[in-house]
């Protein structure tokens, strides 16, 4: 007798800067992307120096929960499934969204960046998704490249 692998889970990018994720029972979890706003909590939960240096994080599952419950868009606390759906799902989260996690600090300076060597507009960009703030570092450093070679 062989035993069926479990379904894995479904993921599904939706327009509006979340993902959702459907696991086995159909049970339906939306998450959005990370904005500068959250990169306080992040910092405090995540080893900045580790992030930096492009170490591998560490989480306590308390970590990983509050990580959980901040990018959930809805009512649920993730404390109640087993620890094995949460691994899966947090590594879901983990290739989907916090892979465009940068520090505090260094989304400051792509801020400053961005906006021409300015602050003005600091508290309007802590709400842009950072999928989104990422592609536009990304097209603000060709730009600059660009013009460096000409």
């Amino acid at each position: 007798m062989t035993r069926k692998k479990p379904k894995q889970f479904k993921v599904i990018r939706n327009p509006n800067y979340t993902i959702s994720v459907i696991d086995q029972v159909g049970r339906v979890f939306i998450f959005s992307d990370i904005c500068g706003s959250d990169l306080e909590l992040l910092e405090s939960i995540l080893n900045p120096e580790a992030t930096e240096k492009e170490e591998p994080i560490s989480l306590s599952m308390d970590g990983i929960i509050a990580i959980l419950n901040l990018l959930n868009t809805q009512k649920f606390d993730f404390i109640y499934l087993p620890r094995r759906i949460i691994f899966k799902i947090f590594s879901i989260i983990k290739e989907h969204i916090l892979c465009n996690y940068v520090s505090k600090a260094n989304w400051l300076k792509i801020c400053y960046g961005i906006q021409n060597g300015s602050f003005c507009n600091v508290l309007a960009m802590e709400s842009v998704p950072m999928s989104k703030f990422m592609a536009m570092h990304q097209i603000h450093k060709e730009a600059i490249d660009n013009m460096n070679k000409n």
